[in-house]
This record gives structure tokens, sequence and C-alpha cells, in this order.
């Protein structure tokens, strides 16, 4: 029974046969080729050879029957321009001899045409002195005439003149005394009108001034009052406040669950002017009874600083509405005002700067146009 390495060997021999024999087929099959190729090519060898000994043959002959037509062309130019030269030449003496002939006709012609232009030329200028000497004198007396005639003329021309001057020196000494006396009674007139004027000023000023005073009077009246009213809300307001800061004890202050005190309403001053869209607070942060205190409440636009207890930030508004306030009683202010002018005097950030006014156009307060942000009723009128 054969076994799995005898047959691979056998199969191994088999194929090393089938690879010998076919490399013997291709170096038999090459040199085949390579004997074909010989003797193609040493047949093109003679063919080319052959083709080139009859190429050089035929260049041979064409060069020898060039070299005869190139002769035969130069004989007979030579020939051709010899005939022309002889030819030219002819014509040459036969047109000098014509040439010659000619101007001395020409010549001859010319002297006899300037003898008789000559001639005519003495005749016309005997002629032309003759007509100039009696167009000399036609001409002087024609002067003489002239002459007398324009100085006649002249002097009437003078004596026209002298009169129309005087005539209207006359009318201009008229006129001027005339000018004079409607200039007097202008002059008189505007004064009259003038003193009515400043008379009549001076009555509606003494007026005005009277009108003035009245209301700058009840205006200070009305203004002290106001004071008085807001200086007594104030005293009464920091006197609450002492009480609520030293009178309440600290656990009550921090209880979560206890309710909230509630501040009386006449401890607050009315605002003057009221934002519209914003409630007026029930409550303000509650601020120290210092000068300093006082000062940056009658500020307007300025940031609240509170000292209170922690409970009073439950009363303060949020930081957000303070913004918004501000950016709107600014917006009201300048008539318009852009994003970085906001920022800038109002001393804000980029950010509470946008998300502020984004609140306020939402709410319908303000409305933004070409990057400029106004109030909806300026906008509407």
């Amino acid at each position: 029974m054969i076994t799995l390495k005898q047959f691979w060997q056998h199969s191994r021999q088999h194929r090393q046969q089938q690879v010998i024999q076919r490399r013997q087929e291709v170096y038999s099959m090459l040199e085949t080729m390579h004997k074909q190729r010989q003797e193609e090519a040493s047949q093109l060898n003679g063919d080319l050879s052959l083709f080139r000994d009859c190429l050089t043959s035929d260049v041979a002959s064409c060069r020898q029957q060039f070299q005869r037509y190139r002769t035969e062309l130069r004989n007979r130019t030579r020939s051709f321009l010899g005939k022309t030269r002889d030819r030219r030449q002819t014509q040459a003496q036969t047109v000098a001899e014509q040439l010659t002939a000619f101007v001395a006709d020409l010549q001859a012609q010319t002297a006899e045409f300037l003898a008789v232009t000559q001639t005519e030329r003495e005749l016309m200028v005997h002629q032309l002195m003759y007509d100039l000497a009696a167009f000399r004198a036609v001409l002087a007396q024609a002067s003489a005439a002239l002459h007398h005639t324009i100085q006649a003329d002249i002097q009437t021309l003078h004596t026209e003149t002298f009169l129309l001057l005087e005539a209207a020196h006359q009318r201009r000494v008229e006129m001027q005394l005339q000018t004079n006396q409607d200039l007097a009674t202008f002059v008189e007139q505007i004064r009259s009108d003038v003193q009515c004027s400043l008379a009549n000023l001076s009555m509606e000023r003494q007026a005005r001034a009277a009108a003035i005073a009245t209301f700058l009077y009840q205006s200070e009246g009305d203004r002290q009052e106001q004071f008085q009213r807001l200086s007594d809300r104030l005293a009464a307001f920091r006197s609450h406040l002492k009480q609520y800061v030293w009178d309440e004890s600290p656990a009550s202050r921090f209880q979560s669950d206890s309710p909230k005190t509630e501040l009386p309403s006449q401890g607050f001053a009315k605002p003057a002017h009221q934002t519209p869209g914003f409630p007026v607070q029930a409550s303000k942060p509650l601020l120290p009874t210092s000068p300093n205190a006082e000062k940056q409440l009658a500020q307007p636009g300025q940031p609240k600083v509170s000292t209170a207890p922690l409970n009073a930030t439950a009363i303060a508004p949020s930081e957000e509405k303070i913004h918004e306030e501000r950016i709107f009683q600014y917006i009201d202010l300048m008539q318009g005002a852009r994003l970085t002018e906001i920022e800038s005097s109002l001393n804000m950030s980029r950010f509470q700067a946008v998300e502020a006014l984004r609140s306020l156009i939402q709410k319908g307060m303000i409305t933004q146009r070409d990057r400029v942000y106004h109030i909806r009723d300026e906008i509407g009128c």
C-alpha cells in the first residue's frame, strides 16, 4: 500500500520532470525564434544595402542634372543681360539727344517769355503810377472835406453833451433834495415805531417778569412744602428703621418660619417719576442713617448701599429688577442709547446689560432699531 509520503515524493518527481520538459521546450522555441530573427535581419540588411546603392546612384544622377541645368541657366542669363544692356544704352543715347533738344527749345521759349513779360510790366508800372497820383489827389481832397465835417460834428457833440450834463446835474440835485426829505420822513416814522415797539416790549417784559415771579414764588412754596413732607417721612422712616434694627432680637430675625415684619406705608416717599412697567415697591433696602447714606439716597441712578441685617435682602428688590430699572431710566433720559453706552455709563458688564435689555424687550417696554434701544412710547410718537 502506497503511503502519503511516497505519493508526495512521486508527485514531486513528476512535477520536476514536467518543469524540466517545459524548460527544454521553451529553450528550443527561443532558439528557433532567434534563428528566424537572424535570417530576417540578414535579409533586411541585404534589402537595405540594395536600397542604399539605388539611392546613391539616383542622388548622383540628380546632381549631374542640376549642374547641367545651372550652367545652362547661367549662360542664358548672361546673354539676356548683355542684350538688355546694349538695348538700354541705345535707348539712353536717344533719350539724351531728345532731352538736349527739349532743353534748348525750352531756354529759347523762356527767354522770349521773359522779354515779353518785362515789357508788359514796365507798361503796367507807368499806368499804376499815374493812377496812384490821381487817387492820391482825390484822397487828399476827400480827407480835407471829411476832417472839416468831423470838426463840425465834434463841436456840435460838445455843445449837446454840455447841455445834457447841465440838465442831468439839475435833475440829480432835485432828486437828492426829494430823497433827503423822504429819508427824514422815513427815519422819523421808524423812530416812532421803534419807540412804540420798545414801550410794548417793556410792558410785556414787565408782565412776564411778574408772572414768572409769581410762578417761582408758588413753585418755591410747593417745593418747600414737598421737601418738608419728604423730611417728615424720612424722619419717620429713620425712627422706624432704628427701632426695627436695634429692638428686634437676632433669634427672631433669623427664624425662617416666622412672619415677616411689614413696614408702615407712611415711612416711604412716593417717587416723583414712576417708571412705566415697574410697580411702586412697597419696601426699600435698609439704609444706614449716616449723612453719606442721605446723599446716596438723593442721587438718582446710583446703586443702593445696604447695611441691613440678613433678612433685609428678602425685602430688597432683585438685582435684575434694579438693572432693568436703571437701564430703562437711562434710555428714557438719553432718548435712545446703544449697548456700549449703557455699559460704560451704568458700569455694567456685557452679560448684565444684555440680560436686562432682553427682559425689557420681552416685556414690551423698549424696542431696538438700528442697534439703538428706544422707549416704545417714544417710537410710537
